[in-house]
């Protein structure tokens, strides 16, 4: 858990801190294991993101627009391996080590999963924070497939801002949540065919994208 602690504007609270919890059988009865503090004039942690294996983390820190990396293969003892600035890229990307691998934040807010489709291999989905939609990205080409536009509101003509996903492998679904509530798709998975081909102009290929998740979108409402 992060607490922003003397980072909301009061010298009488306590730093900034990534706080880990031991959590039982009982959601009611969970004890603290272990904290983390940063003490970098400005930190205010907001994101924590970790790594497939749950042994490390990365912490964005606003206010002096940082990444720390964490080590958390002792629940009671984590431990700062070290800082870096936020990368001024549009979209998160997976960072690899031999055994392990997590998606890195980046200086635009945007959030990302990485998932498999058939295909294309490794992609990773973001958010647009500016741009009311996600994008689509194929990892090995370094590429985008795609965009698919975003809208809220009782009748979804209005724009909206992704905040977060969530990927369900087994269901093969995406939840993005934003600040008016939530939209929940499916990105199926599809063979290369049904993909837009590269050879079509990028509106043509965003435009196939849209109507295919979208598609996917009212399938998965369905469930």
């Amino acid at each position: 858990m992060l607490t922003s602690g003397r980072a909301e504007g009061s010298a009488d609270r306590p730093a900034p801190a990534l706080d880990v919890y031991e959590l039982g059988a009982d959601p009611a009865h969970t004890r603290p294991a272990g904290r983390l503090t940063f003490e970098v004039q400005g930190d205010d942690p907001v994101r924590l993101a970790l790594s497939a294996t749950g042994r490390a983390g990365a912490v964005t820190l606003m206010g002096s627009n940082s990444v720390a990396a964490v080590d958390l293969s002792d629940p009671a003892g984590p431990r700062l391996i070290g800082r870096s600035p936020l990368a001024s890229v549009e979209h998160p990307y997976p960072s690899r080590s031999q055994d392990d691998w997590i998606v890195m934040p980046v200086a635009s807010g945007s959030e990302s999963v990485v998932l498999p489709l058939a295909g294309f291999g490794e992609c990773v989905a973001s958010t647009l924070p500016h741009g009311s939609g996600l994008g689509l990205y194929q990892v090995s080409e370094q590429k985008p497939l795609g965009r698919l536009r975003l809208r809220g509101g009782k009748l979804g003509l209005s724009e909206t801002r992704p905040t977060a996903l969530a990927y369900s492998p087994e269901r093969a679904l995406i939840a993005v949540a934003n600040r008016a509530g939530g939209y929940t798709w499916s990105p199926c998975a599809p063979t290369r065919k049904r993909w837009p081909s590269e050879h079509r102009s990028e509106r043509e290929r965003a435009h196939s994208l849209y109507l295919m998740t979208s598609r996917a979108l009212n399938e998965g409402a369905r469930l």
